[in-house]
């Protein structure tokens, strides 16, 4: 579920960072790690690769954050592999054959125009087919691995406490209405009775004429509980979802992906959901396609470090009925600037979408545990019906809101609510 990193300059990781010539591209993970084929020493093995990723991790967060995180993860891969006898034995076996069918490296030598794209390579170690036989066995180690090296390194999001608003009530001054959350079975807002303003306080809030001057604030909508009224029988479009406790969990199987149905709210909305992934392969991943007026919007949030919006067209995407080479799907663009977005395994992310649907205008502002990741907003000239390119609706009809889990993505969604705006 990857995507190419992408750079403004003509940077080549491989050599400057790990110091991997043309020639020997795309890289094994010996190349990665910088050891001869034939090394055995656990301990040789485990100083190369400190010694590489220190390397890399010094570029995080900088201008070439895609490209660090990216390196990051092959050099945890090539780790994995080398420090387990068995699969290092095996990994010599097949590149050993990949080298006499002359499949290694490869034989064209890339240009400097060429650079980065020509670098980013699938799979790491080998052409097509070498890794991927051994790659569940991979991927099971890594989870342990990684499950260190991302406590460790990457900081978990803050949660942060869900804003309140407060506001004057029509024809009483005195009591503010306080929308705290959500309520399980009681969709009604909470009115939580201040203590009486004093007369400097009405005078600034009611205005010199007793109230004919008075600013208020519209209080914000009840929350409504969606996963309590999903019918896991007909909502479902693909993989299995079962209920735990009050929330949802999701598990591709033999599917794609897992995909859910959700209902939706006409005109402008909040939709919030809460998930924590539990299990995933290569790279984890969430898409969710929401209504946005009279069209759509597909959102998709592949980790470790970017999201994507897709068929939401602005100045970096792609115009509609073309295909960037520099993009992987049609007209998609990111909007988070290059912010690194990092979904650790059983760390709880908080996904809110505010749409904002107006007659001439649509806005959608994403945020990521309170902290606001994504501004987008245009005429209908700019936005259009994406294709599902995902296969999120399964062949049904396009309503409501999809959540879906990437391929090999087991997550459990906490909570999904929804009001107007």
């Amino acid at each position: 579920m990857g995507r190419k990193p992408t750079s403004q300059t003509n940077l080549d990781p491989y050599l400057k960072w790990l110091g991997i010539p043309l020639h020997r591209r795309p890289p094994t993970y010996f190349d990665l790690l910088g050891l001869p084929k034939s090394v055995t020493d656990r301990e040789s093995i485990e100083i190369a690769a400190r010694k590489q990723k220190s390397v890399v991790t010094s570029f995080r967060g900088g201008e070439h954050e895609e490209w660090a995180a990216r390196l990051t993860y092959e050099l945890e891969e090539a780790t994995v592999c080398l420090l387990d006898p068995t699969l290092r034995q095996r990994y010599r076996r097949r590149l050993s054959r990949a080298s006499k069918q002359g499949r290694l490296y490869s034989q064209n030598a890339p240009t400097k125009k060429s650079l980065p794209a020509y670098l980013y390579r699938q799979v790491v170690g080998e052409e097509a087919g070498i890794a991927r036989e051994f790659a569940g066995v991979i991927s099971v180690i890594v989870a342990c691995f990684l499950i260190a090296f991302l406590s460790s390194s990457l900081f978990p999001w803050s949660r942060i406490k869900e804003d309140q608003s407060l506001d004057l009530r029509d024809g009483d001054p005195e009591q503010v209405a306080v929308q705290p959350g959500i309520e399980k079975g009681n969709d009604r807002p909470v009115d939580v009775q201040l203590a009486g303003l004093n007369q400097k306080e009405k005078s600034q809030r009611t205005g010199k004429n007793g109230g004919a001057n008075k600013k208020v604030t519209a209080v914000q909508k009840p929350w409504k509980d969606l996963l309590s009224s999903v019918n896991l029988n007909s909502d479902v479009f693909a993989g299995n979802w079962r209920r735990t406790g009050e929330g949802l969990s999701a598990d591709p199987n033999n599917y794609h992906h897992a995909a859910l149905k959700l209902p939706a709210q006409e005109g402008s909305y909040e939709f919030e959901c809460e998930f924590e992934i539990t299990y995933h392969e290569r790279y984890p991943g969430v898409a969710f396609s929401i209504p946005l007026g009279e069209t759509r919007g597909q959102f998709s949030f592949w980790a470790p470090d970017w999201l994507q919006i897709k068929h939401v067209r602005d100045g970096s995407g792609s115009t509609r009925g073309t295909f960037s080479p520099a993009k992987k799907h049609m007209g998609f663009s990111s909007f988070t600037d290059g912010t690194p977005i990092n979904f650790s395994r059983r760390k709880r992310v908080r996904l809110n979408f505010k749409v904002d649907v107006e007659e001439t205008k649509t806005q959608v502002t994403v945020a990521i545990n309170g902290s606001q990741v994504g501004d987008w907003k245009g005429g209908k000239q700019d936005i259009w019906e994406p294709n599902d390119d995902l296969n999120l609706f399964e062949g049904r009809s396009k309503s409501g809101i999809i959540i879906a889990t990437a391929y090999k993505t087991v997550a459990e969604f906490h909570y999904a609510k929804i009001r107007p705006r």
